[in-house]
């Protein structure tokens, strides 16, 4: 032990050796790391660190980070409790103040983008209630691809805890895009009356065609009020959830049943063929006292496939769009996140996003499209769709080639069907009309995809 004395000229001397010590010695670096001396994390390691956190890292993964990029092959040079009671006081810290904090955000982003906008509702209390905003880029993005849209809420993502809503759909490229985000205290039809009402006022009255949720009656109480002329769809994988939850004894041991209802609901496009199927599912397998089966088919409107042919989905039929969005929003903000810390870390999320967009564009731009089939249209098509849709154009021209056109009307009108020998199912097996107006600048089938 030293003892260090200052002199009155501002200097040191030793007034005090002992060359004993008063405790064991430490022999490896691992035991060294146990002193609170040797177990400082230095500033640049402490911002690394809040960084991580602010991204959704845990501390477990932080701390095989830190030692991996140490690079002296010594490991990690602090301990794991001092870790932890970093990430403790990072997270106290960014608790404090957090509205103002969360103001000087959205100032920021308003400086960054004039055409970004929010919208708060308070109650009577002046707290606030509901928060919704949306960007540049979500209105520009929404006046093009806004016609069909999915709203579905998330939980957990904020330190008020929250239900947290997107608006979603699709654009050119076929990737999710994100229209804007809603932040509300409950799920009840007030709140999403306020939420859909506001969306569209932000949109410049623009209301979706259609609109996919959930089985939630809140929401499709709110869609008929505020939005009037939007078709609402409720999404069909949570149909079939509930029915594997809901008839799991039938579901998953009858032999047939799964196989016969997925094939009902998902193949079948006519509505007459779909209510005899329906009578002939539920007499066969016993279920016509089924209180649940009962309850779907009366909303069957809602849902099934026959009842949408004539309405604008792009493709989608369920909200998986949705919660493919807010499972990416959770990889982004952390569990319980404060409301500046989250709005900032969507942000980052949406940047994600339109990193894959850009991605995208500049592969279409720079890379030119394969040609498949040697078709005039498909030289047309390369030019107008995207790589995306390109592609998906050139599955369908080359799955027409097992089609077989005959004339119903001299013209303009025509009957499709699949050739006998590509046949391998009683939904194959289908003829429909093609009408061609307008000499040949609008071409309409009744499948409902074209």
């Amino acid at each position: 032990m030293i003892r260090l004395l200052r002199t009155e000229d501002h200097g040191w001397f030793v007034s005090r050796l002992v060359n004993e010590h008063t405790h064991p010695l430490s022999e490896s670096c691992g035991e060294k790391k146990q002193w609170n001396s040797h177990s400082v994390i230095d500033p640049l390691t402490k911002d690394f660190i809040k960084n991580l956190r602010y991204n959704n890292v845990s501390a477990g993964k932080i701390f095989s980070i830190v030692g991996a990029g140490d690079g002296s092959g010594m490991g990690v040079p602090f301990r794991r409790q001092t870790l932890k009671s970093l990430c403790a006081r990072l997270a106290r810290e960014s608790i404090d103040d957090d509205m103002t904090k969360t103001i000087r955000i959205l100032q920021d982003l308003s400086s960054k983008d004039p055409n970004f906008s929010v919208r708060v509702e308070v109650d009577e209390g002046s707290r606030v209630k509901t928060v919704l905003w949306c960007n540049g880029k979500n209105k520009i993005d929404y006046a093009h691809f806004g016609d069909v849209l999915t709203f579905d809420t998330t939980y957990r993502t904020n330190l008020y805890n929250m239900p947290f809503a997107l608006f979603v759909g699709v654009n050119e490229h076929y990737q999710s895009t994100i229209f804007g985000g809603v932040l509300l205290r409950d799920e009840k039809i007030p709140s999403f009356e306020w939420a859909f009402s506001t969306f569209v006022e932000l949109m410049n009255g623009k209301h979706p065609v259609t609109m996919l949720t959930d089985q939630c009656q809140s929401m499709e109480a709110a869609i008929r009020k505020t939005l009037p002329m939007t078709r609402h769809r409720w999404c069909k994988c949570h149909v079939l959830r509930a029915a594997k939850e809901k008839i799991g004894h039938v579901y998953s041991k009858r032999y047939g049943f799964k196989r016969d209802f997925h094939d009902l609901i998902i193949n079948e496009t006519s509505a007459e063929k779909f209510e005899h199927g329906w009578t002939d599912l539920v007499a066969t397998y016993e279920l016509g006292d089924n209180s649940f089966l009962e309850r779907i088919y009366n909303k069957r409107s809602m849902w099934a496939k026959p009842y949408f042919m004539e309405t604008l989905c792009a493709g989608m039929t369920s909200t998986q769009r949705s919660e493919s969005a807010n499972h990416l929003l959770k990889m982004f903000i952390p569990r319980s996140s404060p409301m500046h810390l989250f709005i900032r870390q969507y942000n980052n999320m949406f940047e994600s996003r339109l990193s894959d967009e850009q991605q995208q564009i500049h592969v279409c731009r720079q890379k030119r499209r394969l040609l498949k089939q040697g078709v005039p249209i498909e030289l047309d098509a390369a030019v107008v769709y995207t790589k995306a849709m390109y592609e998906r154009f050139s599955l369908e021209l080359f799955n027409s080639g097992s089609l077989v056109v005959s004339k119903a009307l001299p013209g303009s009108v025509f009957k499709v069907r699949t050739a006998d020998s590509y046949v391998t199912s009683e939904y194959d097996d289908k003829e429909y009309t093609v009408q061609i107006e307008e000499g040949g600048r609008f071409v309409q089938c009744d499948c409902g995809f074209f």
